[in-house]
């Protein structure tokens, strides 16, 4: 635990950090106040292990930036007193920018996307533990449905406010019908013959959106292979994490592109259209009670490994970093912080590890007050 109160990482390396800035010329926004007119741009931060004695010196990350507090209070109406935060040293990410690689070693790679109107830094905690373990993270900012993006030149783009809107329509039906979906209980084909007929009903633009962002990580993936080679090893395949909507896309890229090897999906339904598909890469899924069945296809129609693991009274918006910043059991459920930090960390490592890092272990978790851990 750090001077803050934060979790520190337990890696041997400490994070390196910097943010990029790329344009999809094949693309335009679908977002924004020019849609349809603006070329896709695509923004990131990525996190790669440095040695310890490299960083002395070094100008730490923010956890939470200017804009990024102005672009949740915009969209949810949550106040940040970001000069507050700067002023009690309680913005300081353990992540420091533009800290030198590691000559001559390679790390394999995870890339990670927010939820809809959340923002890249958003599970720095976590992002910035697996760096010190060992592993280069990307996350992707995804303009125009995250909170904000500063991006590289300088610019800043908001959150569109229809995406809120347009993620159940009609609102007040779909929002009932998801509800009662909730409590909904069958075996897993019969939850996910369910959960697809409400999502082609209610949630088509969580559909388009997966599809939209996915076409975000193949485009970073292809300028990471040329531009990170010298300390990305790509050989074992890639890693996907993401929380909501950025979990489902993890999961949709794991079906459809085989440069992915494996992976975890953070309490997002599974939106997308997968009649027809197998999955047949190791898969994992963490989720809280309420949202046990909005991912049952993770259970079968694959060929390999899956895992199911369920967190016990915590709430959606708390498998991000909001659980250290707003405190309060009717937001983030009654897990404490750091436990919840903990088994989160300790999934997605014990996961990383045997699945791209090939080390010969079993991924178990023990039964307890907090989680439960299921196999498929």
């Amino acid at each position: 635990m750090s001077s803050n109160g934060f979790p520190k990482p337990s890696g041997k390396y400490k994070a390196g950090t910097k943010v990029e800035t790329l344009i999809d010329e094949s693309r335009v926004e679908m977002l924004g106040p020019d849609k349809g007119k603006e070329k896709r741009k695509i923004t990131y931060r990525i996190y790669y292990p440095v040695s310890p004695d490299s960083v002395d010196g070094l100008k730490q990350g923010e956890l939470i930036s200017r804009e990024v507090a102005e672009g949740l209070k915009r969209q949810f109406h949550i106040g940040i007193n970001y000069d507050k935060k700067v002023e009690l040293g309680l913005n300081n990410s353990e992540c420091y920018i533009d800290a030198p690689h590691i000559i001559n070693e390679k790390f394999p790679l995870l890339i990670f996307s927010h939820g809809l109107l959340s923002y890249k830094e958003g599970n720095s905690f976590l992002l910035t533990e697996i760096a010190s373990q060992g592993y280069v993270v990307i996350s992707i900012g995804h303009t125009y449905a995250s909170a904000a993006e500063t991006h590289a030149d300088g610019t800043i783009t908001y959150g569109d406010k229809s995406c809120s809107k347009n993620s159940v329509q009609p609102f007040l039906s779909g929002f009932i019908a998801l509800m009662r979906f909730r409590k909904f209980k069958g075996t897993p084909e019969e939850e996910y013959k369910k959960f697809t007929e409400l999502q082609n009903k209610y949630c088509r633009f969580n559909v388009d959106m997966v599809k939209e962002w996915s076409k975000d990580t193949e485009f970073v993936l292809e300028y990471a292979k040329k531009s990170y080679s010298d300390f990305i090893d790509f050989t074992p395949g890639v890693a996907l994490s993401g929380h909501s909507l950025g979990g489902a896309t993890a999961y949709y890229l794991c079906q459809t592109n085989n440069d992915f090897a494996c992976g975890i999906n953070i309490d997002g339904g599974l939106f997308g259209d997968y009649d027809n598909m197998i999955m047949n890469k190791p898969f994992c899924f963490l989720c809280n009670e309420g949202n046990y069945n909005v991912a049952s296809r993770v259970k079968f129609s694959k060929t390999t490994d899956s895992y199911y693991v369920t967190f016990k009274d915590i709430k959606h918006i708390a498998f991000s970093d909001i659980k250290y910043f707003m405190p309060m059991s009717f937001v983030t459920g009654k897990i404490p912080a750091d436990i919840s930090h903990e088994y989160q960390c300790r999934c997605h490592i014990d996961f990383l590890d045997k699945y791209l890092k090939g080390k010969d272990l079993e991924i178990k978790m023990p039964e307890s007050k907090y989680i439960r851990f299921e196999k498929y």
